[in-house]
């Protein structure tokens, strides 16, 4: 079990808005943190945008997350 802080992320997306391009790097550069979930509002982005995290899951829906 890893000992870092697990996060799921709403609006991930690289592609759309701002979550993708200020939260995501934001956490990337905290050791001490994980992210594992990403929600998006489409299924193609939120499985894309988990590929490119690598993120463990992927969601179309923000209450799934």
């Amino acid at each position: 079990m890893s000992d870092k802080i697990r996060v799921g992320i709403i609006g991930a997306s690289k592609e759309y808005g701002w979550g993708g391009r200020a939260h995501v790097p934001a956490i990337q550069g905290l050791p001490e943190y994980e992210i594992i979930g990403v929600a998006t509002s489409r299924k193609e982005t939120s499985e894309k945008t988990r590929k490119l995290l690598g993120a463990k899951y992927a969601y179309s829906n923000y209450g799934d997350l």
